[in-house]
């Protein structure tokens, strides 16, 4: 990146809500960007045909696991997609490969595809086969799988026993910007506590701010929201919520009967929650 279109350094000068992201992000990211939302490659599975899945190789290698009942209701995501990446990467990892040798994954890829029946590019293509219930297992993005789940589907996400790999959304301003301060601003806007609960409420997706203590029960259990550790997300379970931890992977993905939809004082659009649960004030 050359000239005016390299990033600006940002510190909590610039930005006064980054001192409230957590450390950890700001450790494992670099001076010119602000992560302000994050997710991962989780494990999606159709609760109502299979076990509940508990490693990457249950994908992989489904028949190992399901057996022929499994032929045909796999699906796999060409590699435009980076969830197919992360996929493969995790591939390579079961047969003693990684991201700098993924020959394993070459060998898994083939020795799945009879029992792969949807190839599909993008993520949003591959909702339609978990609504028909063709898919019955499937690599997804945290976020998108708590939301579709929210929303009716027989599904379950699993965080997978060797663990997941962390997608994080950022936000950077560019040296040459003609409205620096604005766009500043922009960004301590979306950092915001009252913008980062209603968003992550919405898609269930994971705050980049570690001081939101009042997360609804049904979020954690739906969203899995995990801590970050560099470049993957720890597996782990608690025996409640807290601040610091906010992962509760042992609660079960289908949503408690205390669901109801409530409108968003902020942006007056609807959001999913948790019944009796005001969103925050901004700092």
């Amino acid at each position: 990146m050359a000239g005016n279109n390299k990033p600006e350094k940002i510190t909590d000068k610039e930005v006064p809500n980054l001192k409230y992201t957590w450390e950890k992000l700001r450790q494992t990211t670099p001076p010119v960007t602000v992560v302000h939302t994050l997710q991962f490659d989780s494990l999606l599975y159709n609760k109502d045909k299979l076990d509940k899945p508990e490693s990457w190789a249950d994908y992989w290698q489904p028949d190992k696991r399901y057996g022929a009942k499994v032929k045909g209701h796999v699906i796999n995501y060409n590699p435009a997609n980076l969830l197919s990446v992360y996929a493969l990467i995790h591939a390579a990892e079961l047969g003693g490969g990684s991201a700098s040798n993924m020959d394993p994954a070459w060998a898994m890829l083939k020795s799945q595809k009879p029992y792969v029946g949807v190839i599909v590019t993008t993520s949003a293509e591959a909702a339609p086969h978990f609504e028909s219930g063709e898919v019955w297992i499937s690599p997804y993005w945290s976020a998108r799988a708590g939301y579709y789940i929210s929303r009716g589907i027989p599904y379950g996400m699993v965080v997978p026993k060797e663990g997941v790999i962390a997608n994080i959304d950022s936000a950077s301003v560019p040296i040459g910007a003609k409205n620096k301060k604005l766009a500043f601003e922009f960004v301590n806007f979306r950092l915001s506590k009252e913008v980062q609960r209603d968003f992550c409420l919405a898609y269930y997706i994971g705050p980049s701010r570690s001081d939101i203590t009042d997360w609804p029960r049904c979020f954690i259990a739906v969203s899995k929201w995990p801590v970050v550790s560099g470049n993957r997300m720890a597996s782990q379970n608690t025996a409640a919520p807290t601040t610091s931890q906010m992962i509760e992977l042992s609660f079960t993905s289908s949503l408690p009967n205390d669901i109801a939809i409530e409108r968003s004082h902020a942006s007056g659009r609807e959001i999913r929650n948790c019944a009796g649960a005001a969103p925050s004030a901004s700092p």
